[in-house]
């Protein structure tokens, strides 16, 4: 379970690393956030556009400075459809990453509140877990008040909060040298944000 989490959060911070430093043209921040248009689109035909679901003045708002550009990615992977947006900063440790997951299209589709199940309640993963080596990795910790549940997931110096709503989640990691405490309240309080816009 912790090894997968892991795998997600890699892909995630690689995907934007490499995206970020493609387009990296910055714009003033007094000006709207530069965006590249990605999104992915869901077993229902429905298209998320990461760059829709944060404002850059909601992120001044919870970080001290607006987003000066937008990048985006889109895929479908492992039968999901997963859209994320690496949201950009003047200082690059303040930028803010939004990926959200949902049930890709065709036969390989997977549901995304199944794959939750796994990975946050170790539904169906006996087996796994005695497969792989242990880790020294801090257990998910729940976060009330925001989807349908959470959890703050550490790693390291970093982590991040995933949100489950209906049947798909999110996942905001925001950067900086702010404590555990205060990083889960700005992400709990951006992941709001974007799940009242899906």
């Amino acid at each position: 379970m912790r090894a997968v989490v892991l795998f997600i959060f890699a892909l995630v911070f690689l995907s934007c690393r490499k995206n970020a430093s493609l387009n990296a043209n910055p714009v003033r921040p007094q000006q709207s956030m530069k965006t590249n248009t990605a999104s992915a689109v869901t077993d229902s035909g429905m298209k998320i556009e990461g760059d829709k679901l944060l404002m850059s003045s909601e992120i001044e708002s919870v970080t001290g400075e607006p987003a000066k550009q937008a990048v985006t990615s889109a895929r479908t992977e492992a039968g999901f459809a997963i859209s994320q947006c690496y949201f950009q900063t003047a200082t690059p440790a303040k930028s803010v990453v939004v990926t959200v997951t949902s049930r890709g299209p065709g036969l390989d589709a997977k549901e995304p509140r199944q794959f939750w199940a796994e990975k946050f309640h170790g539904e169906g993963t006996e087996e796994k877990d005695a497969e792989e080596p242990q880790r020294k990795q801090a257990r998910p910790e729940k976060v009330e008040g925001v989807g349908d549940e959470a959890y703050w997931v550490e790693s390291g110096s970093t982590g991040a909060l995933y949100a489950l709503q209906a049947n798909r989640f999110i996942r905001v990691a925001i950067g900086g040298s702010d404590d555990k405490t205060i990083k889960m309240q700005k992400a709990k309080r951006l992941a709001g944000l974007v799940l009242n816009r899906l």
